[in-house]
C-alpha cells in the first residue's frame, strides 16, 4: 500500500488548499527555512511555543 500524497489530496478536495500550498502561497521561504516554519508553527499553535 503507497503512502497517501498531496498530489491525492488536490484530487479528492480541489476546492480545499493544504497546508502546504497554504505555507507556500503565504511564505515561499517557509518550506525551505528552518527558522521559518518554527514561526509559522508557533502562529498556528496560537502563540504558544511550548505547545509545538
Amino acid at each position: 500500500m503507497r503512502k497517501p500524497s498531496y498530489e491525492d489530496a488536490d484530487a479528492r478536495f480541489p476546492h480545499q488548499p493544504t497546508l502546504v500550498h497554504c505555507l507556500d502561497a503565504s511564505h515561499g521561504a517557509a518550506l525551505t527555512q528552518p527558522a521559518v516554519l518554527a514561526e509559522l508553527l508557533v502562529e498556528i499553535a496560537g502563540g504558544r511555543a511550548d505547545a509545538i
